[in-house]
């Protein structure tokens, strides 16, 4: 894979749908919308597969999603099956550009091994719920007489600053936004199974693709303090200074959607 050379000007989008199910029309929508602003700007539509989560993977889901946006006419200068300098562009074939990035973060204490059991975790969350609050996990696994091998099987997780803090950052549709860190727990980065979770795997793969815009519904708005979390344990590292955009259609452009759909549906 090459370095990063994309300007600061190239704008480069993604869609990046997981292969548990069959293409829908809010995925399609966030395809097109993407598809839209790349065009606009001569840019990049990129087509990121990110298949991580191994236990709900969806036979013939990936092919459908492939010949879904070719049927339609959007189809992207980069992907699975057209390649290019960025790749590869399944998670799945990715798995030590993760590793490597999560080795580096548990040297400079960003993250940390946790081999809490599920039935310990799950009894945790039973405690918070009968408490009415939110769960958080409580770092068992950060006291030292906690802790177990490192050849035992283990999570890592991210170390949500003490300190509270007030993320923030800029929507290109509801203006300024924030959450505080106080609300966040130690989510998990990497699991057990050497797998990345999403937000740990989408901010890596942002990054190394050089991802100018990111395009979504506002329903993922309440997803990206975690995103900015990886972003803050990484600076220094990672040159990632371009606009984070979750996107919701105004109602002119949603009605000019269906009628789009539509139309290309009855030219198949």
């Amino acid at each position: 894979m090459s370095s990063n050379s994309s300007t600061q000007a190239e704008v480069r989008v993604r869609f990046a749908p997981s292969p548990t199910g069959l293409l829908h029309i809010g995925g399609l929508r966030s395809a097109l919308f993407n598809w839209l602003w790349a065009r606009h700007n001569h840019g990049q539509f990129i087509l990121r597969l990110e298949d991580t989560d191994r236990t709900r993977l969806v036979p013939g889901a990936e092919d459908q999603i492939i010949r879904s946006l070719q049927a339609l006419g959007l189809e992207p200068d980069e992907g699975p099956e057209l390649g290019g300098e960025y790749g590869p562009y399944r998670q799945s074939d990715r798995l030590n550009m993760y590793r490597e990035q999560a080795q580096k973060l548990l040297e400079t204490g960003a993250l940390y091994r946790c081999w809490c059991p599920p039935e310990r975790l799950t009894s945790l969350r039973e405690a918070a719920q009968r408490a009415g609050k939110a769960f958080v996990y409580d770092r068992h696994c950060l006291t030292a007489e906690n802790q177990s091998d490192a050849r035992e099987p283990h999570v890592l997780r991210f170390r949500i600053p003490e300190a509270p803090q007030s993320v923030v950052w800029d929507d290109a549709v509801r203006g300024r936004l924030s959450f505080e860190t106080a609300t966040l727990d130690d989510f998990v980065a990497l699991k057990a199974d050497g797998y990345p979770t999403y937000h740990f795997a989408n901010v890596v793969d942002d990054h190394l693709m050089a991802i100018s815009h990111v395009l979504r519904a506002d329903e993922w708005i309440p997803s990206t303090p975690n995103i900015y979390s990886c972003l803050l344990h990484s600076a220094g590292r990672h040159r990632y200074t371009r606009t984070y955009r979750p996107f919701k259609a105004p109602p002119a452009a949603r009605n000019y959607l269906n009628v789009t759909v539509l139309n290309l549906s009855r030219n198949m």
